[in-house]
């Protein structure tokens, strides 16, 4: 059994995804472009090429962004995975999802765009484009904390975590004997803002290779037999340590989808 306790953290940021048919002429294969309107418009668009030769587009949106646009308030349902409707609609869209979309919001962007960013348009992101936009829910990572023990001065349990703070006190990505460990999104999911998660969990994988190679016995003729205590050994060592290495990526990663339309 896992003595962390895990946290769901939303962030007062989303995005608006829409995927164009085609790269634009005029932007240059394998580069990712950047819009930014001026600064009180608090949003920004990230275009990336897909080995499809489609384009994948991302408006970043902020709470404050709701301040002057209000119709581009994100879904209430979090639980929703939004990567894997998205997948769907990418990869086997209706015939209304290519026609239709939701054409109230695409006609809305399409103005925004022409007062906010008329460069998007211009880049040559057309209709076909805007009517794919879907709004997604709020990002999400999680924060995953071992609580504090009991003291003789208090019979409750309490634990680091605040509800309204993050990473605080220790964490575990494995069990206490090692019987299991965890590696990527399912001990920490962070969110998009720093493009990290990936990289984050092939990190974890491999730290755990290598937390394993550490505690095996033998000569090298036979290091290929690992006990199963070796084994609970390497995923103890692993959780134990692993976080002191994560947390502070999930933090600058956070930090970064509270703030990163003032950078």
């Amino acid at each position: 059994i896992f003595d962390s306790r895990l946290f769901l953290r939303s962030e007062p940021c989303w995005g608006v995804h829409m995927t164009a048919p085609e790269l634009p002429p005029k932007w240059t294969k394998g580069s990712t472009v950047i819009f930014r309107p001026r600064k009180d418009a608090m949003f920004y668009v990230i275009c990336a090429p897909l080995p499809s030769g489609k384009c994948s587009i991302t408006m970043v949106c902020y709470d404050e962004t709701l301040q002057r646009y209000p119709w581009l308030a994100p879904p209430i349902d979090s639980q929703k995975s939004w990567t894997s409707e998205q997948w769907k609609l990418d990869s086997k869209p209706s015939k209304a999802d290519l026609n239709n979309g939701d054409a109230e919001l695409s006609l809305n962007l399409e103005e925004l765009f022409l007062m906010e960013l008329p460069a998007f348009l211009d880049a040559g992101i057309d209709r076909r484009t805007l009517r794919t936009a879907r709004i997604h829910p709020r990002v999400s990572w999680l924060d995953m904390n071992l609580p504090m023990q009991t003291t003789n001065n208090s019979s409750t349990t309490k634990n680091l975590a605040r509800d309204e703070s993050c990473l605080f006190g220790e964490a575990r990505y494995s069990t206490p004997g090692g019987g299991v460990a965890l590696v990527g999104d399912s001990c920490h999911a962070c969110t998009a803002s720093l493009g990290q998660g990936c990289n984050l969990a092939l990190d974890s994988a491999v730290a755990l290779g290598d937390a394993i190679d550490e505690c095996s016995v033998g000569t090298p003729s036979n290091r290929n037999k690992i006990s199963s205590n070796d084994l609970s050994l390497a995923f103890a060592n692993y959780g134990r340590t692993r976080p002191e290495v994560v947390r502070p990526i999930q933090a600058a990663s956070e930090a970064a989808s509270k703030n990163s339309h003032k950078w």
